[in-house]
């Protein structure tokens, strides 16, 4: 069994989200939609790799939101831009401490580097499902 790297699983969430996204094609679901009208790809997602993967949460974030953008721009050259449109990404954590590392690491990414250029105007968000318990926060690996 191989390990994740980020750029794998950039290339598993872009191909995951262009397979699932085919469905823009498929006339019953064409023919519900208004003509000229967008179909809202909201997308949520667990921090694969993360934790026990051994990837860094900030990595996983980093490689997720990479490959819905690399989705975003396929969709843009295959001319279903105005068909389909990915228009927000969630991740989901159970774990207080990983939702607030993913949250920060939503954040740096859509502000630092290449990626913030690419998602200019989009902002990163959380919320959580419900009052969380108190815990303390720890940013270690959960093996140590």
């Amino acid at each position: 069994m191989g390990e994740l790297s980020p750029g794998l699983l950039e290339a598993g969430v872009r191909g995951a989200l262009l397979d699932r996204l085919q469905v823009a094609r498929w006339p019953v679901m064409c023919a519900s939609a208004r003509p000229r009208r967008r179909n809202s790809a909201a997308v949520s997602c667990l921090l694969v790799g993360s934790g026990a993967g051994g990837m860094p949460v900030s990595a996983s974030v980093d490689a997720i939101l990479r490959g819905a953008v690399s989705a975003s721009a396929a969709l843009v050259e295959q001319g279903l831009e105005n068909r389909v449109v990915i228009d927000a990404v969630e991740f989901i954590e159970i774990f207080e401490d990983v939702a607030i590392s993913a949250a920060e690491g939503s954040e740096a990414c859509l502000h630092d580097g290449d990626l913030a250029a690419r998602c200019a105007g989009r902002a990163a968000t959380s919320r959580p499902a419900r009052p969380p318990p108190p815990e303390l926060r720890c940013d270690e690996q959960p093996d140590w």
